[in-house]
Protein backbone atom coordinates (compact mmCIF):
# COMPACT_ATOMS: atom_id res chain seq x y z
CA UNK A 1 0.00 0.00 0.00
CA UNK A 2 1.21 3.70 -1.12
CA UNK A 3 1.90 6.18 2.01
CA UNK A 4 -0.58 8.01 0.90
CA UNK A 5 -3.47 5.09 1.71
CA UNK A 6 -1.90 4.29 5.05
CA UNK A 7 -2.40 7.87 6.29
CA UNK A 8 -6.18 7.83 4.72
CA UNK A 9 -6.39 4.95 6.94
CA UNK A 10 -4.90 5.93 10.38
CA UNK A 11 -6.85 9.98 9.90
CA UNK A 12 -10.30 7.70 9.45
CA UNK A 13 -9.48 5.10 12.06
CA UNK A 14 -8.45 8.46 14.12
CA UNK A 15 -11.22 9.72 13.81
CA UNK A 16 -13.48 6.92 14.67
CA UNK A 17 -11.31 6.67 18.32
CA UNK A 18 -11.94 10.20 18.89
CA UNK A 19 -15.58 9.76 18.31
CA UNK A 20 -15.93 6.77 20.41
CA UNK A 21 -13.81 8.49 23.39
CA UNK A 22 -16.44 11.92 22.68
CA UNK A 23 -19.20 9.70 23.18
CA UNK A 24 -18.35 8.00 25.98
CA UNK A 25 -17.10 10.89 28.02
CA UNK A 26 -19.81 13.27 26.91
CA UNK A 27 -22.16 10.41 28.10
CA UNK A 28 -20.46 9.53 31.47
CA UNK A 29 -19.07 13.00 32.73
CA UNK A 30 -21.52 15.60 31.35
CA UNK A 31 -24.83 13.48 31.42
CA UNK A 32 -23.96 12.16 34.51
CA UNK A 33 -24.39 15.36 36.78
CA UNK A 34 -28.00 16.30 35.35
CA UNK A 35 -30.80 15.02 37.02
CA UNK A 36 -33.48 13.00 34.62
CA UNK A 37 -36.89 12.76 35.60
CA UNK A 38 -37.89 9.60 36.40
CA UNK A 39 -40.79 8.74 34.19
CA UNK A 40 -42.93 7.13 36.68
CA UNK A 41 -43.23 10.46 37.99
CA UNK A 42 -45.38 11.52 35.07
CA UNK A 43 -48.43 9.78 36.67
CA UNK A 44 -47.70 11.21 40.11
CA UNK A 45 -50.56 13.62 40.11
CA UNK A 46 -48.37 16.77 41.61
CA UNK A 47 -49.82 17.22 45.32
CA UNK A 48 -48.60 13.44 46.06
CA UNK A 49 -45.45 14.04 43.84
CA UNK A 50 -43.02 16.11 46.60
CA UNK A 51 -44.73 13.96 49.46
CA UNK A 52 -43.73 10.83 47.38
CA UNK A 53 -40.02 11.81 47.04
CA UNK A 54 -39.56 12.82 50.79
CA UNK A 55 -40.95 9.96 51.63
CA UNK A 56 -38.97 7.86 49.41
CA UNK A 57 -35.88 9.69 50.88
CA UNK A 58 -37.18 8.26 54.29
CA UNK A 59 -36.51 4.59 53.17
CA UNK A 60 -32.78 5.84 51.91
CA UNK A 61 -31.21 4.86 55.22
CA UNK A 62 -32.92 1.35 55.24
CA UNK A 63 -31.72 0.41 52.22
CA UNK A 64 -28.21 1.39 52.96
CA UNK A 65 -28.27 -0.85 56.01
CA UNK A 66 -29.60 -3.45 53.60
CA UNK A 67 -26.51 -2.51 50.56
CA UNK A 68 -23.92 -2.62 53.68
CA UNK A 69 -25.77 -5.78 55.08
CA UNK A 70 -25.21 -7.55 52.08
CA UNK A 71 -21.91 -6.53 51.24
CA UNK A 72 -20.92 -7.80 54.58
CA UNK A 73 -22.15 -11.30 53.99
CA UNK A 74 -20.58 -11.74 50.56
CA UNK A 75 -17.25 -10.81 52.29
CA UNK A 76 -18.12 -13.48 54.95
CA UNK A 77 -18.42 -15.87 52.06
CA UNK A 78 -14.57 -15.29 50.93
CA UNK A 79 -13.32 -16.13 54.50
CA UNK A 80 -11.10 -18.57 54.35
CA UNK A 81 -12.38 -20.11 57.10
CA UNK A 82 -15.73 -22.30 56.53
CA UNK A 83 -18.30 -20.98 59.48
CA UNK A 84 -21.82 -22.16 58.40
CA UNK A 85 -23.26 -20.63 61.80
CA UNK A 86 -21.65 -17.25 61.09
CA UNK A 87 -22.94 -17.43 57.62
CA UNK A 88 -26.47 -18.69 58.37
CA UNK A 89 -26.59 -15.79 60.91
CA UNK A 90 -25.27 -12.62 58.23
CA UNK A 91 -28.02 -14.22 55.95
CA UNK A 92 -30.69 -13.69 58.16
CA UNK A 93 -29.67 -10.45 59.15
CA UNK A 94 -29.71 -9.40 55.39
CA UNK A 95 -33.16 -10.85 54.60
CA UNK A 96 -34.23 -9.16 57.82
CA UNK A 97 -32.84 -5.64 57.00
CA UNK A 98 -34.16 -6.61 53.24
CA UNK A 99 -37.95 -7.36 54.53
CA UNK A 100 -37.86 -4.44 56.74
CA UNK A 101 -36.39 -2.33 53.47
CA UNK A 102 -39.56 -4.02 51.47
CA UNK A 103 -42.07 -3.80 53.65
CA UNK A 104 -41.54 0.55 54.25
CA UNK A 105 -41.77 0.73 50.62
CA UNK A 106 -44.63 -1.19 50.48
CA UNK A 107 -46.08 1.16 52.90
CA UNK A 108 -45.31 4.10 51.33
CA UNK A 109 -46.70 2.84 48.00
CA UNK A 110 -50.23 2.23 49.89
CA UNK A 111 -50.45 5.68 51.55
CA UNK A 112 -49.65 7.12 47.79
CA UNK A 113 -52.23 4.89 46.66
CA UNK A 114 -54.88 6.44 49.52
CA UNK A 115 -54.15 10.02 48.38
CA UNK A 116 -55.25 9.19 44.39
CA UNK A 117 -58.02 8.74 42.50
CA UNK A 118 -58.67 5.38 40.82
CA UNK A 119 -57.92 7.12 37.10
CA UNK A 120 -54.39 8.59 38.83
CA UNK A 121 -53.52 4.73 40.12
CA UNK A 122 -53.91 3.10 37.19
CA UNK A 123 -51.69 6.14 34.87
CA UNK A 124 -49.31 4.75 38.20
CA UNK A 125 -49.77 1.40 39.09
CA UNK A 126 -50.86 0.14 35.50
CA UNK A 127 -49.45 -4.06 35.83
CA UNK A 128 -48.06 -4.53 32.08
CA UNK A 129 -46.12 -1.45 32.60
CA UNK A 130 -42.41 -1.59 31.89
CA UNK A 131 -41.49 0.47 34.70
CA UNK A 132 -42.73 -2.34 37.37
CA UNK A 133 -41.10 -5.50 35.26
CA UNK A 134 -38.51 -6.93 36.87
CA UNK A 135 -34.99 -6.78 35.15
CA UNK A 136 -33.99 -10.29 34.71
CA UNK A 137 -37.61 -11.68 33.23
CA UNK A 138 -36.24 -12.05 29.52
CA UNK A 139 -33.07 -14.08 30.80
CA UNK A 140 -34.94 -16.34 33.17
CA UNK A 141 -37.52 -17.05 30.33
CA UNK A 142 -34.59 -18.01 28.39
CA UNK A 143 -33.04 -20.53 30.93
CA UNK A 144 -36.34 -21.62 31.21
CA UNK A 145 -37.17 -22.61 27.84
CA UNK A 146 -39.34 -19.61 26.85
CA UNK A 147 -42.91 -18.33 28.05
CA UNK A 148 -45.72 -20.90 28.26
CA UNK A 149 -47.50 -18.38 25.50
CA UNK A 150 -44.94 -19.26 23.17
CA UNK A 151 -44.56 -22.81 23.95
CA UNK A 152 -48.76 -22.83 23.23
CA UNK A 153 -47.97 -21.55 19.53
Amino acid sequence: MSKKTLFAIVIISLAFNLAFFGVFIYRRVLLHDRHLPDPRFHHIPPHCRERFLEDKESILPLKIEFELSKRRFMRTLTNEEFDRELLEKKLKETIDRQVRMEHEMGQLLIKLRSEMTPEESQGFFKPGDRRFKKPFTKKIKKIRGGSKNEKNK
